[in-house]
């Protein structure tokens, strides 16, 4: 219900604390949970057929069985939708990497464009170009999860 920029200077002090600016473990750490993500993988459970599980548990399988060798399994959809989402969230992430990070090893890509922009002040061609092909993991990312993502957004949205 917060804005996140608001997160972000206990999130700071925190990655702080524990010593990981300038890590991955900074930039990734704060970033696992997500409250869309958590109510795509709820709708997904929700849609699960209760009888699956009964029909688990009445051949002797365990709370941890049934999730791992049943529940999980049909699960893939919601869960590839969800790191493609994730992913393309932090993939056009700016503002924490730009908070996070010092050295210019750690930066990603956003931030990299948007330095870009000082180097080639007036240069649009090499600016766009790059925004370009910063595009293209994502788009190779969902070409091979598109039908897991469809799946998965749609089963989700039907509960």
């Amino acid at each position: 219900m917060l804005p996140a920029v608001l997160l972000f200077v206990p999130r700071f002090l925190l990655i702080s604390e524990l010593g990981w600016v300038d890590t991955y473990q900074g930039l990734i750490s704060t970033e696992l949970v997500s409250v869309g993500g958590i109510f795509l993988l709820r709708q997904f459970f929700l849609a699960i057929p209760r009888d699956l599980e009964d029909a688990a548990r009445l051949e002797g399988a365990g709370e941890w069985t049934i999730f791992r060798r049943v529940t999980l399994p049909l699960a893939r959809p919601a869960l590839a939708t969800l790191a493609v989402l994730a992913l393309a969230d932090q993939w056009k992430s700016f503002f924490w990497p730009l908070v996070a990070t010092r050295s210019a090893d750690m930066r990603v890509v956003e931030v990299g464009l948007a330095s870009l922009h000082g180097v080639y002040d007036l240069n649009w061609p090499y600016q766009m170009a790059a925004a370009t092909v910063s595009l293209a993991p994502l788009l190779l990312l969902f070409l091979a999860t598109q039908r897991f993502f469809r799946r998965g957004m749609a089963v989700a949205a039907t509960v």
